[in-house]
């Protein structure tokens, strides 16, 4: 259920005006040596994002950073912004800024994953949707099409989680803003939400789509962190490794996914046969013209 998105009694009045829901996206693992690629969502109304903004940029101004990246960050040797820091003072600011998700009690965070072996074994059934270009690039960026279906089930549990029958407290006039990373990966996004907003039954529900800096966007970095954690705990988990002792043992998770971790969180995988679903659609759909 949605409860995070839903205040205490105390602010309850507040639940008759729209909350303008904001959904920050980013993903983990899309190159092309990745054997977990992850699409990670953090979902929670504006006045939230608000105060996590805040409270970012705070952490980030006291430890001299200009924002957070936490592939720099979390290095066995910092790079990046990082290069020159102490691996210990690069651990104290993921842990600070997990901590800052964590405490946001309004903070939904939603994962979706996939093991890279069960695309590779599919790819055949995409490759004769493919142009022969993107053919040839297909051994150095294999991950579009699984991006694109990470995205799209990233969206439609995203988009569940405003079910009047789950959340009847929220307004029904209720939208979704969704921002992504400005990269190169807008194509399949645009895909993806065009075809999850056409097929699910909240359609009027999604609201605009934006792609934006990461570094100038802390909803943005704290996706970054959800997905970077969610994906390493995801390489663990297929090794059989715990990761953090006896808390949360049974989901081998990351040190900074224990932190951002909450109740209502949800996490799904998308195995071999769901992505053997979707595999044909997602390629006819990229490659064909039908959605530009």
């Amino acid at each position: 259920m949605l409860g995070a998105l839903v205040r205490p009694s105390s602010t309850r009045v507040r639940l008759m005006a729209v909350l303008d829901l904001r959904a920050y996206f980013d993903e983990s693992g899309t190159t092309a040596d990745s054997k977990q690629v992850v699409v990670a969502v953090h979902l929670a109304p504006t006045a939230d994002w608000i105060a996590l903004e805040d409270a970012w940029r705070e952490v980030l101004a006291s430890a001299g950073a200009p924002f957070y990246h936490a592939t720099d960050a979390e290095a066995t040797r910092p790079q990046g912004i990082y290069r020159g820091w102490t691996k210990r003072k690069t651990r104290n600011l993921t842990d600070r800024m997990a901590s800052i998700i964590g405490s946001n009690l309004m903070l939904k965070a939603i994962g979706v994953r996939m093991a890279a072996e069960h695309w590779l074994s599919s790819a055949e059934k995409a490759k004769p949707y493919f142009p022969k270009k993107e053919l040839d690039r297909f051994p150095k960026n294999p991950f579009i099409i699984p991006y694109y279906a990470l995205v799209k089930f990233s969206i439609d549990i995203t988009m569940k989680q405003l079910k009047p029958e789950l959340e009847p407290s929220l307004p029904p006039e209720e939208t979704v803003a969704f921002i992504f990373e400005d990269n190169d990966w807008k194509y399949p996004v645009l895909v993806a939400y065009e075809m999850a907003k056409k097929r699910r039954r909240l359609g009027e529900r999604f609201g605009t789509i934006v792609f934006e800096e990461k570094r100038r966007f802390p909803g943005l970095q704290a996706a970054d962190l959800l997905a970077w954690g969610y994906r390493k705990s995801a390489l663990r988990l297929e090794r059989g490794e715990y990761s953090h002792g006896a808390a949360d043992r049974s989901l081998r998770i990351m040190r900074s996914l224990v932190g951002m971790k909450q109740d209502y969180s949800v996490f799904s995988t998308l195995d071999g046969a769901k992505l053997g679903e979707v595999v044909e659609e997602a390629a006819e759909q990229i490659f064909s013209g039908k959605i530009s």
